[in-house]
């Protein structure tokens, strides 16, 4: 492996707001051999597009075409792209610019130098410029995230972060140009499959959140996303599914706490919580929520079972812990966080409250860390006087092991005859 050519394929429909961003973005591309190739997707917008795309002369290839949507433009970019690898970039996204010389690095590195190649990135809300960093690391094992297509089933890659190699093309196909708003999904779930991956830990894509993007404005965005988790269920065999989360019980869980909090995942929770009805015989409850008690029990003192309870992070990891919780039965008071937009305000029916909220107030509240790097975190609250705190690891190591009887229904329901588990669940609450 020499300098291998990447193409980078910009398709574009309408899109003279953010393109010139991202053309840039793949023109600023430290590594030297890249080519740029744009397709614009028969755009309606008087010229704006194909004005904006043909004022960079040779120093991008452009392709027009009738409109057929994102995958129809993708794949003629890839079937027209001169290098060995492909980097797709949507055109209101935008490149850091070491993106593709770090994922090369890490390929002449690796002795699979046909190895998928993804990274993290920066989310951007255009309504504010507000950058959020997503750290995958910070949620997930580097050896889950390499572990053939789990990246691409638990939606811990982005399409844009990736380098693929031209081989990949012609093992699995091309993007399915019958999925409107899915087919970068449905790609890597075939790609990815069976293979381990590289990933560079660098935030590398700068992927812009704003109104206009398609999986927002497309109605068919909901139907389509449901049926590729559920047709993604289905798929997986059993024996793939202990490869990917070490149980089959363990992966419709983690289907479910990843999809819990979104609004438009209705129907792959409906399939998902009737998998896991059936796996109920190989869940022992009561195990569960005696780890539960004794981890609680461990971090809060002998008068755990008095305090509150607070989350400290409002992100997406506080909410499935805080899930969690609430599915064993253990009552949530509130979240703690550092964002002045968040703190007074609801996030998920929850209060949001700063550190110094609950400053001085050590014998009545436990802390439950929601946030990785939780060394400044852990200094605020012992500043406060707060020292009663359940590690994120040790919550996260045992929400990998306990399947909260929640999920499945009422405590009645998961108790029958016995009441043993209401006794325990009793000692907990109290």
């Amino acid at each position: 492996m020499d300098n291998p050519v990447v193409s980078i394929v910009i398709p574009v429909y309408n899109g003279s707001n953010y393109l010139r961003d991202a053309i840039d973005s793949a023109l600023a591309q430290t590594y030297p051999h890249c080519e740029v190739i744009v397709v614009n997707d028969g755009s309606s917008d008087g010229g704006a597009t194909a004005a904006i795309a043909g004022s960079y002369g040779g120093k991008i290839r452009y392709f027009a075409k009738d409109n057929g949507g994102v995958a129809t433009a993708v794949n003629l970019g890839v079937r027209n792209m001169r290098g060995e690898y492909f980097s797709w970039l949507s055109h209101d996204d935008a490149y850091y610019p070491d993106k593709i010389g770090k994922q090369v690095a890490a390929l002449r590195s690796s002795p699979d130098r046909t190895a998928i190649v993804h990274s993290n990135l920066d989310y951007v809300f255009a309504r504010n410029n507000k950058i959020v960093p997503m750290d995958y690391l910070r949620y997930e094992r580097l050896e889950s995230l390499t572990n053939g297509n789990y990246a691409a089933i638990f939606f811990r890659i982005h399409g844009c972060s990736v380098l693929v190699h031209k081989s990949h093309f012609d093992r699995v196909g091309l993007y399915d140009e019958s999925k409107l708003t899915t087919q970068d999904s449905w790609f890597l779930f075939h790609a990815m499959r069976g293979r381990r991956s590289l990933f560079v830990p660098d935030r590398l894509l700068m992927a812009r959140i704003h109104d206009q993007q398609g999986q927002k404005v497309m109605t068919r965005h909901e139907v389509e996303y449901n049926e590729m988790l559920i047709d993604f269920c289905r798929m997986t065999g059993e024996e793939e599914m202990v490869r990917l989360c070490g149980s089959v019980l363990q992966f419709y869980y983690k289907m479910y706490a990843l999809h819990r909090f979104k609004r438009t995942s209705s129907a792959i929770l409906a399939h998902v919580r009737e998998r896991l009805r059936l796996l109920t015989p190989a869940v022992n409850p009561i195990a569960g929520f005696a780890r539960l008690r004794a981890l609680l029990s461990r971090r809060g003192g002998p008068a755990f079972a008095s305090r509150k309870i607070c989350i400290f992070g409002a992100g997406m990891t506080g909410k499935r812990i805080r899930d969690f919780l609430q599915g064993m039965f253990v009552r949530v008071d509130c979240f703690l966080d550092n964002d002045p937009d968040l703190i007074g305000a609801a996030v998920e029916g929850l209060p949001c409250r700063s550190v110094a909220d609950l400053s001085g107030r050590n014998d009545e509240w436990l802390a439950v860390m929601a946030i990785a790097d939780s060394a400044d975190p852990l200094a605020q609250l012992r500043a406060a006087g707060l020292e009663c705190v359940v590690p994120m690891e040790e919550m996260v190591e045992l929400m990998a092991a306990v399947v909260p009887p929640g999920v499945f229904g009422g405590m009645e329901e998961m108790a029958g005859d016995s009441g043993e588990m209401g006794e325990i669940v009793g000692r907990i609450m109290r």
